[in-house]
């Protein structure tokens, strides 16, 4: 079970604004930190980060905490309604931002936008000016990690388990030592450095814009597998081949077993060394 060591650890926190924030008249762009939860997670433990506009960034925690932390950009008087929640379980928890109505669970990241009413003024008056929450989340070692947004960049640093990393529009990176790795993205980069594979790990990586690259350990065993449609397929390391050009190559590294997948419709795909 999960210890939280503040009343933070609610199931559901809301999202509460810094007080004497100021706005701009003028549509200044404004940043202010509003949200905070601490608590404790098992090893083996998820911690889960789900945004809709804005960053993730997700860094090795000092000691055995997760902190997660949100900060809110906009620009004008009047910014979108966005709730932030830390749903805790008994395997993690879960961080969602939520603009308008929504759920926050495991299973479930849901937003449901209002539509205003009314004639054309009223509809003018209570128009709101658009909100991203970046969120940065410390993460101690051994806690596995699932990162997503929609537009915004992942980054995920100095992991030490299993890490999962998705936006549709923003690039994707993932720094770990041990553990599956899945990143995706549509419309970005995707870069992994894995400085350790272990048995029964794999790396997936995936885009279908931009450019896909995985750093692996001079000394691997894995069934490779790097494709594109628009571009060029390369590796560092010597494959032994079943399929070769280049725009695809399969086969093996050393005595094979670990999964390596790298894929893009539009853009390279390089499997590098360490």
């Amino acid at each position: 079970m999960i210890r939280s060591r503040s009343a933070l650890a609610l199931a559901v926190l809301a999202f509460v604004p810094l007080a004497g924030c100021r706005h701009s008249e003028d549509g200044e762009p404004r940043t202010e930190q509003a949200f905070r939860w601490s608590g404790t997670v098992p090893q083996g433990g998820w911690v889960r980060i789900r945004d809709l506009n804005g960053s993730v960034r997700v860094a090795r925690a000092p000691g055995r905490e997760v902190v997660i932390t949100a900060s809110r950009r906009f620009r004008g008087r009047r910014p979108q309604e966005v709730r932030l929640v830390a749903t805790p379980d008994e395997e993690g928890v879960t961080a969602c931002a939520i603009w308008g109505s929504g759920a926050c669970t495991a299973e479930r990241y849901q937003n449901t936008m209002h539509r205003s009413g009314g004639g054309w003024f009223q509809r003018l008056f209570r128009r709101h000016s658009s909100v991203s929450i970046d969120y940065l989340v410390a993460v101690p070692a051994g806690v596995r990690v699932d990162a997503r947004t929609t537009n915004g960049g992942v980054i995920v640093a100095d992991a030490t388990s299993e890490v999962i990393a998705r936006t549709t529009n923003g690039s994707v990176t993932i720094g770990t030592s041990a553990g599956r790795v899945s990143g995706r993205t549509t419309n970005g980069s995707v870069r992994a450095r894995v400085d350790g594979l272990p048995p029964g790990a794999s790396v997936e990586l995936a885009t279908v814009n931009g450019s896909v690259t995985a750093l692996l350990p001079a000394s691997v065993d894995a069934d490779v597998s790097l494709q594109t449609v628009n571009g060029r397929a390369k590796s560092d390391f010597p494959i032994a081949l079943q399929e070769g050009n280049r725009r695809s190559l399969r086969g093996t590294l050393g005595a094979g077993g670990q999964r390596v997948s790298l894929k893009t419709v539009n853009g390279s795909v390089t499997l590098g060394r360490l």
